[in-house]
């Protein structure tokens, strides 16, 4: 059936638009202070041994109209050395010789990982650490809100200063410096979350976990991260 009264159309018009653009608004999550955590793990093969970091962190940040990100987070970054391989490799020649692993029968390539000076009977492992332990990185934060496809990016708004760590050789009452380097502090949010409104006004976003392969080693990174809204702007 047409409509004759163009008075009438228009105000249809007026209405469809009005009432389009509220059920939007109500299905957006709106400009507010949000909250979230996350926990992340990175393991790297190194042949003979396992670099595992491990970082988790809590954050904060507002969203304005646009979806434009500003806040802070707090990150705690440890690293330690799985040496089970080696252990387990080592403990089938430990009786064998007391000469130099790069030399020991059936194990040459260890030679150049552990260097010359390791020796085949006394050595127990490798271990290694940042220096002082536990790094703690604290800066600002910055990303978007992509309201239209309800996806949340997060990042670091400045690079945070590389991690000093050593490792070792391990010996059954001391342990030698074996090699010296930094470390990346790496991004908690190496995915970006989904928004979702599970309760009415109740927004929150989740990282989907996910393993991540990298590099020619193949490391991987496993990284699991949420925010809520804590509390809406007022308009």
């Amino acid at each position: 059936m047409m409509l004759r009264n163009p008075l009438l159309v228009v105000f249809m018009v007026v209405c469809s638009s009005f009432f389009g653009e509220r059920l939007a608004a109500a299905q957006a999550p709106p400009p507010g202070f949000w909250r979230g955590q996350s926990v992340s793990e990175r393991v790297t093969d190194l042949t003979w041994v396992n670099l595992v970091v491990k970082y988790e962190g809590e954050f904060s940040f507002s969203t304005d109209a646009k979806g434009f990100i500003n806040g802070i987070a707090t990150v705690r970054y440890t690293m330690n050395v799985d040496d089970e391989r080696l252990r387990g490799f080592i403990a089938k020649y430990n009786a064998a010789s007391d000469l130099e692993l790069s030399v020991a029968p059936g194990i040459q390539k260890l030679g150049p990982f552990l260097g010359t000076r390791a020796k085949f009977r006394t050595l127990q492992g490798v271990s290694g650490s940042y220096d002082g332990g536990t790094v703690v990185c604290q800066g600002a934060i910055a990303g978007t809100l992509d309201i239209a496809r309800k996806l949340l990016h997060l990042e670091w708004a400045k690079t945070p200063a590389s991690i000093p760590y050593k490792t070792y050789r391990v010996y059954p009452t001391t342990r030698e410096v074996l090699g010296i380097g930094t470390g990346v502090a790496f991004s908690p949010w190496i995915a970006d979350a989904v928004v979702t409104q599970p309760a009415q006004g109740h927004w929150e976003a989740r990282a989907p976990v996910k393993p991540i392969v990298s590099g020619k080693s193949g490391t991987r990174t496993t990284a699991n991260w949420s925010a809520h809204i804590e509390a809406a702007v007022k308009k």
